[in-house]
């Protein structure tokens, strides 16, 4: 059973919206760089303050990001060569960035629909069956949990 406690004590209900956000609050992430070719399905930042998403998407910007990449604050970058499927879900926690989602592989690796790597914008290796991961990387294929199976493709 999971249980999941919300401290609330402070919150003002019901909830409004904010009437002094509107339109003009939106800014695009850079004008000169185009978005992503899919859906973006899921967005983290890092303890350096880069944007990490996943999603359907296979291009971002102007860089072959297969379903997750990196956002820096000035542009776009893959992280290794992806997964292949769709990322569903990311978390960070300290220097790990964890994904989740309809993949078999992260970065040409076996990883059941879950992956762990350090945050390197350049590596997404899985621990266990790499052979070659850098200093500065490591990350670990997670079997999905007892009693949940892979999604429908």
């Amino acid at each position: 059973m999971l249980v999941v406690v919300v401290n609330d004590a402070d919150a003002v209900y019901p909830i409004r919206i904010d009437p002094t956000f509107s339109d003009a609050n939106w800014i695009s992430m850079n004008p000169s760089i185009p978005g992503a070719d899919g859906e973006v399905l899921a967005a983290v930042t890092d303890g350096a303050g880069n944007l990490h998403i996943g999603g359907g998407f296979t291009v971002v910007g102007d860089v072959i990001a297969n379903y997750i990449a990196k956002w820096d604050g000035g542009s776009w970058s893959a992280l290794g060569s992806g997964m292949n499927n769709a990322v569903l879900a990311l978390a960070v926690s300290g220097s790990n960035l964890y994904a989740g989602g309809q993949f078999t592989t992260a970065g040409g690796k076996v990883s059941a629909y879950m992956a762990r790597a350090i945050v390197n914008p350049q590596s997404w290796p899985s621990k266990g069956t790499a052979t070659a991961a850098t200093s500065s990387a490591s990350a670990a294929s997670l079997a999905p949990p007892t009693g949940c199976s892979a999604p429908p493709a």
